[in-house]
């Protein structure tokens, strides 16, 4: 890298240095590449799922009692602010 006494670095300072160090960045960024890959494929997956299931009311159905499900959603909602 060339050193200069004064505080300013510019653009062409840099690509010059990328540009000489270009194949430790492509050997450096490869190697993790791989490992990543490596990685994944060895760690087995992982899947959860929840479920929260409410009985559905006889006395009522169709829309009243989706209604009635958003209502439960929305007084949890006023807390919030």
């Amino acid at each position: 890298m060339v050193v200069r006494k004064e505080s300013e670095l510019s653009l062409v300072d840099i690509w010059r240095e990328l540009f000489q160090r270009k194949m430790f960045i492509f050997i450096f960024t490869g190697v993790f590449c791989i490992l990543g890959v490596v990685v994944a494929l060895i760690i087995p997956n992982q899947y959860t799922a929840k479920l929260v299931a409410v009985p559905m009311s006889e006395e009522q159905g169709g829309l009243a009692s989706l209604a009635q499900g958003m209502g439960g959603l929305a007084s949890l909602a006023v807390g919030i602010g």
